[in-house]
């Protein structure tokens, strides 16, 4: 659950946790995996999607299935290779809007010079 501007708005995270130890948390991307958007946001329970589950199949697929609309349920897909790009490479909340800026910041000047070489 996140809060926001509108009030508080459900939306599904990703975490990384250690492989032999599932209790320790080792990445914590910013931000949100999947959150509620257009017509999601606005129904008698408003702002809302929850997982109903995931499906990683053995070539590397997911699918992650969620709900909103208080009716709806969608199928989301990914690979675990993006899962695990994402949630090793996004880098965690500072839960202080400077702090965050100033990492955006850092990490467009990172890219930009990181483009510079293709280029």
């Amino acid at each position: 659950m996140r809060n926001t501007a509108a009030g508080l708005r459900y939306v599904l995270y990703a975490f990384l946790s250690d492989l032999n130890h599932p209790e320790i948390i080792t990445h914590r991307p910013g931000g949100y995996l999947i959150a509620p958007e257009g017509e999601q946001r606005i129904v008698d329970v408003s702002n809302i999607v929850f997982c109903n589950g995931v499906v990683a199949r053995k070539n590397g697929n997911v699918y992650i299935y969620y709900s909103s609309l208080d009716s709806r349920v969608h199928v989301a897909t990914t690979t675990i290779d993006k899962l695990l790009d994402y949630v090793t490479h996004t880098p965690e909340d500072l839960l202080r809007s400077s702090a965050c800026v100033a990492q955006r910041i850092e990490l467009i000047t990172r890219n930009l010079q990181w483009l510079k070489r293709w280029t």
